[in-house]
């Protein structure tokens, strides 16, 4: 996972947990919750945290799979050749 990705899988749990707890009002005036107050509000990790821990146990899975299981060799499988950078060519998809 890239860090932009991260960053966007962030925003967007803030975002979300925003909309769930809401914001605060205090002496009549109603204000946004900071990150730190969602995080100690959720009580848990954050999202970027979990996607790692659960693609790390996926891993551990495969791992102790029998090895005539189909994703046990594409996970062992090495690519015989390496491709090129960027877009595919319009030729290549004919």
């Amino acid at each position: 996972m890239s860090r932009t990705d991260e960053n966007m899988i962030s925003i967007y749990e803030i975002k979300i947990l925003r909309f769930i707890f809401g914001g605060i009002q205090y002496n009549g005036t109603r204000r946004r919750r900071s990150n730190l107050e969602l995080y100690q509000s959720y009580k848990e990790s954050n999202i970027v945290n979990f996607v790692k821990m659960q693609r790390m146990k996926w891993t551990g899975h495969v791992i102790r799979m029998d090895e005539d299981r189909i994703t046990k060799k594409i996970f062992n499988a090495q690519p015989i050749d390496t491709r090129r950078v960027g877009q595919i060519l319009d030729g290549l998809m004919a």
